[in-house]
């Protein structure tokens, strides 16, 4: 399969938010209870997002989209450990019997104010198709039904979508790993802007596109 060159600038971008991330990455912090807690998923969701490049690189696209909802999810019940998580759901997870449901989660951290973000209506608007897709649901499906192939036809637009988002909550997850042990997350949010109006000029350039 033939890369564009829009396809192979935001692969390059995501390979140079990776060394971002090794390079300023904390490597240790003060353990506290819901905090280590909170530092473990924001981790996962930052493995899920290298898995996500990784899966770029070979063109499993559909693996990389599958990603998506693990991603989101992993930065989600983190920033609830973060902020929201009771004594009764830390100790409950401490000993392996649960965790939060995703709807218990969204419920929790809409409860903290806006400032925090608009996180019910966030999972309202995301949940279906990110669910979707990791599932073998009609969107993935759809992207594999070509006439008289096997392959996929994911749009590039789609893969670029795919990459940012990856790189976007890879960096928010970041943000709280550097906050939560007392680092500067000037830095992460910088770049972030980067990517934000990167995607912005695509969106300009495909607008504008005859």
């Amino acid at each position: 399969m033939r890369r564009s060159e829009e396809l192979t600038m935001a692969i390059e971008e995501s390979v140079m938010v990776s060394d971002f991330i090794q390079e300023h990455q904390p490597t240790s912090f003060v353990e506290t209870g819901r905090m280590h807690l909170a530092v473990a998923l924001f981790s996962i969701a930052l493995s899920h997002r290298e898995a996500v490049l990784l899966l770029a690189n070979f063109e499993a696209w559909a693996s990389a989209f599958a990603l998506q909802r693990s991603i989101w999810e992993a930065y989600m019940r983190g920033y609830h450990a973060q902020h929201c998580l009771s004594d009764e759901q830390h100790e409950r997870m401490q000993l392996h019997q649960a965790s939060p449901t995703m709807e218990t989660v969204a419920k929790e951290l809409e409860g903290l104010g806006l400032e925090y973000g608009p996180f019910g209506a966030m999972k309202r608007l995301v949940w279906e198709p990110l669910s979707d897709y990791s599932h073998g649901g009609v969107r993935q499906v759809s992207r594999w039904l070509r006439s008289g192939t096997i392959e996929p036809s994911y749009s590039d637009d789609e893969l670029i979508e795919c990459l940012w988002f990856a790189n976007m909550f890879g960096l928010y997850a970041s943000v709280q790993i550097c906050l939560i042990s007392q680092g500067d997350p000037a830095p992460y949010s910088s770049l972030a802007l980067q990517l934000i109006e990167s995607a912005s000029h695509r969106q300009s350039k495909r607008t504008k596109a005859p």
